[in-house]
């Protein structure tokens, strides 16, 4: 079973060919809240209520990697990160997920 980023980063790299990394499935996020927040300014080309709405919706949206809420300086609110380290697969070598920090939760896997 494949967790909540997994599809998306399958679909990135089936139509890109790149394999998707911790900072496209950021950039993905951001893109949704930055469209959420066009539908929702009113009006658009007001900056303002523009601003307004992003950070509304960046408070409550849950994205691929997480809430997307931001602190007052406006960086991402939780500090939520995983670990990976190298390790043998199929009689190679690649990258495994080891752990996570969520919400003040350090889990090794």
């Amino acid at each position: 079973m494949k967790i909540g980023w997994e599809p998306i980063a399958d679909a990135i790299e089936a139509r890109t060919g790149i394999t998707a990394d911790a900072f496209a499935l950021s950039a993905y996020d951001a893109f949704f809240v930055v469209q959420l927040s066009l539908v929702h300014a009113n009006p658009q080309k007001n900056f303002d209520n523009f601003k307004a709405a992003f950070i509304d919706e960046a408070g409550h949206y849950q994205g691929v990697t997480g809430s997307t809420a931001l602190d007052p300086a406006g960086d991402r609110l939780n500090g939520d990160f995983d670990f990976w380290a190298v390790r043998p697969q199929n009689g190679s070598y690649g990258w495994v997920r080891i752990g996570s920090y969520n919400n003040g939760m350090l889990t090794l896997f």
